[in-house]
């Protein structure tokens, strides 16, 4: 047992240094292994972001028609309000969620500033039904349903952190033409003020 011992002790320098060589290389290696693999998500990440971001919607183009059902069961048309209305169409991720409430409320507080602009207010996110959201906060406006993100897809909607649904608020004049887009995830109270001075500045 001392012999054993004492071999141990004598080659414990080299036992040490082997270990820590070993470990080093299997830090450089993963270390290496993980930037690259960042890095590759990274690029994937911002093509995709610049890819969905160029493909967007742009302001003085037409915006693209769509129908879909608001709260009550009702099929909305956006070409409804052609010629009619402006339409304040804002793309937001869920609701009853803590920036999305804010965001509804604030354009609860402002809707009788869009009605005397002369626009109305669409929201539209993927949730199923929007009836619990609009009795609990006594909503006036109309939400749609946009299963499957259809809607959010034809106008090119740009994910945040290629993650969280976008937030984002177009404003469409009475010939249906986008007069401002409006992109934010985090300030979702400025939409609101945001699209009442494109409103004014002509966008109705």
């Amino acid at each position: 047992m001392a012999f054993v011992r004492a071999i141990i002790l004598q080659n414990s320098y080299i036992f040490r240094r082997h270990l820590c060589s070993f470990k080093c290389c299997r830090v450089r290696n993963f270390s290496l292994k993980t930037l690259r693999n960042q890095d590759s998500k990274h690029f994937s990440s911002q093509r995709n972001f610049h890819t969905s971001f160029l493909n967007m919607v742009k302001e003085g183009e037409a915006a693209p028609d769509f129908s879909l059902k608001d709260q009550d069961g009702n099929n909305v048309r956006l070409s409804d309000f052609k010629g009619k209305k402006a339409v304040i169409l804002y793309f937001y991720p869920k609701d009853d969620t803590p920036g999305c409430t804010k965001q509804a409320l604030c354009f609860r507080e402002a809707i009788e500033d869009f009605a005397q602009l002369g626009a109305e207010v669409i929201g539209v996110s993927s949730d199923q039904d929007h009836r619990k959201f609009v009795e609990k906060y006594k909503l006036p406006f109309k939400l749609l349903s946009d299963e499957g993100s259809k809607v959010r897809k034809l106008y090119e909607v740009p994910s945040t952190f290629g993650i969280l649904p976008g937030r984002v608020t177009y404003v469409i004049d009475r010939q249906g033409i986008v007069k401002k887009i409006y992109n934010n995830q985090f300030r979702s109270e400025l939409h609101v003020e945001e699209a009442k001075k494109a409103l004014k500045a002509g966008g109705n």
